[in-house]
């Protein structure tokens, strides 16, 4: 005999230990938190004692609470394989590509589950364990080169085209990076170097950004010299 689970997912607590009161109430102490899912058969003792006292009676706040998501069952039934620490169905058939390609789609908790799972494998998959939820990779890829096609357009950003300092301790010679490197290396445009192999670069300069007029330079200020302005109503 135990409860079946009427929603999607729904974490169950088990009592730890019950104190009784002066006014010969009891309370419990829950925890242990399990996760369980619709249609799963949790056994009568992995459930906390006044979850099962509120069910019984049917009356008061946490009755309400608990009715729509937990019913007393006869049935002997069992729980899914997510609840026995899996996933999701299937996961262990899947090639590691696959559970890659969907880590991608889940969010970031579900993504959690799936690492935590991965490694306590007997053969632990490290690009999954080591999976980055906020690069949406794994690193051991980034190192192979293995990365996907919206990262491989990121590289056409600037900030992926910034050239950094390089110092060659053989010949102890020093390549300046690019932007302001507090060294006293002379200033360069990011992406200059990038621009420079495409063949980009006209003159001192970068190519103009498309949609963006070049800046005027600024009129020299001082004697022998006028400043014009042009105000709104001309």
């Amino acid at each position: 005999m135990g409860y079946k689970v009427l929603v999607d997912e729904v974490t169950v607590h088990k009592t730890i230990t019950s104190f009784p009161q002066p006014d010969g109430s009891t309370v419990h102490q829950n925890g242990m938190g399990q996760t369980y899912y619709r249609d799963d058969v949790i056994p009568d003792d992995d459930i906390a004692v006044d979850w099962k006292e509120a069910l019984e009676s049917g009356e008061g706040k946490l009755n309400d609470s608990l009715s729509h998501v937990l019913e007393k069952t006869g049935d002997e039934g069992g729980v899914s394989s997510r609840a026995a620490g899996v996933p999701f169905v299937g996961y262990d058939d899947m090639e590691e590509d696959d559970v890659l390609a969907a880590l991608k789609a889940l969010p970031s908790a579900a993504q959690q589950r799936v690492k935590e799972y991965e490694a306590t494998r007997d053969e632990p998959r490290e690009r999954i364990v080591g999976y980055n939820t906020g690069f949406g990779e794994s690193p051991m890829d980034r190192m192979e080169g293995k990365v996907s096609g919206d990262l491989q357009e990121a590289t056409e950003k600037p900030s992926a085209r910034i050239a950094t300092r390089e110092v060659n301790v053989d010949d102890n010679e020093v390549k300046a990076g690019e932007g302001v490197t507090g060294t006293g290396d002379p200033q360069k445009p990011y992406g200059a170097e990038a621009d420079k192999e495409k063949g980009d670069v006209k003159g001192q300069g970068l190519k103009s950004r498309r949609g963006r007029r070049d800046r005027q330079p600024k009129p020299p200020e001082g004697p022998g010299t006028t400043s014009l302005s042009r105000s709104n109503d001309e």
